[in-house]
C-alpha cells in the first residue's frame, strides 16, 4: 500500500513538472506578423505571464478587442491547445491551437478553430520562471 502511494505521487510530480514544462515555452510578450492572417479573426498580440495571467488583443471583423484574464496550456490529442480563462464567471473559456513554427522558435502559429485562421506571432520578449 505505502510503495502505491508513493507511486502515486512520484507519478503526480512528474505530470506537474511536465505541465511546468510546457507552461514556460510560451510565456513572454508575441506581436502578430504584419498581414500574417487572413479572415475575420486576427490575434494581434498577448503577454503570456509566468503567474498563468494574460493580456491580449485581436481583431474581430475589423473592431479591435482587448480582454485579459488567466492562461494554462491543455494537451489534446498530443497537441497544445491555449486556454483563455475571461475574468467574467459565466463565460466560456476560449481555445487556440498553438505550436511553434518548424522553421523559426521565436515564431508561434495560432489557429482559430471557429474561424480555421491561423495567425504568426513574433516573439518580442521571453521570460523564465526563475527570471
Amino acid at each position: 500500500m505505502q510503495t502505491h502511494r508513493r507511486n502515486l505521487v512520484l507519478t503526480a510530480a512528474v505530470a506537474t513538472a511536465t505541465l511546468a514544462g510546457c507552461h514556460t515555452q510560451y510565456t513572454g510578450t508575441w506581436i502578430s506578423e504584419p498581414g500574417a492572417s487572413t479572415g475575420d479573426f486576427r490575434l494581434g498580440g498577448m503577454t503570456l505571464a509566468p503567474d498563468g495571467t494574460y493580456t491580449a488583443f485581436a481583431n474581430y471583423g475589423g473592431q479591435t478587442r482587448g480582454f485579459s484574464g488567466s492562461w494554462e496550456i491543455e494537451r489534446v490529442a498530443g497537441s497544445d491547445v491555449l486556454v483563455f480563462q475571461p475574468p467574467r464567471p459565466g463565460t466560456e473559456p476560449v481555445r487556440y491551437d498553438v505550436a511553434f513554427d518548424a522553421e523559426d522558435d521565436d515564431v508561434l502559429l495560432v489557429t482559430d478553430r471557429g474561424t480555421n485562421t491561423t495567425t504568426r506571432l513574433l516573439e518580442v520578449e521571453h521570460r523564465h520562471d526563475n527570471d
